[in-house]
């Protein structure tokens, strides 16, 4: 998925754009709870909840941009935070750019509020 990833939609850096650096992403996320969107033998979607080393979570939701607006982040990050609380993650933290409100009302009604609004990224949250 993350090769044919269209760099527009890249949040933060992530995914990388080159296929080497993917992979080696990939593996340093690997050690948190990871769920994927699967259409067609494809994969589709990926959500990630990375330890951060404070007993938190960081978590971040990614789409392949052929399958935006087909509901499949709003399945996927139900999916997800229900597989991170079984796995005993109890918070979630993610950074969201300030110039994407569409996004903040996406983890808005997932239940995350924002804690932090300053500079050019909102910090939101939520306890599982």
């Amino acid at each position: 998925m993350y090769d044919a990833f269209d760099p527009e939609h890249r949040a933060q850096g992530t995914p990388p754009v080159d296929p080497t650096a993917v992979r080696r992403w990939l593996r340093d996320i690997l050690d948190g709870v990871n769920v994927l969107a699967v259409h067609d033998d494809r994969i589709v979607g990926h959500v990630s909840f990375v330890p951060d080393g404070t007993g938190r979570h960081e978590l971040a939701v990614f789409v392949h941009q052929e399958y935006h607006g087909a509901g499949i982040g709003t399945r996927l990050l139900a999916a997800g935070l229900g597989r991170a609380r079984e796995a005993g993650v109890e918070y979630v933290w993610l950074s969201v750019r300030a110039d994407r409100p569409r996004l903040q009302r996406f983890y808005g009604r997932a239940g995350f509020s924002t804690v932090n609004a300053m500079g050019m990224s909102h910090r939101m949250s939520r306890y599982l």
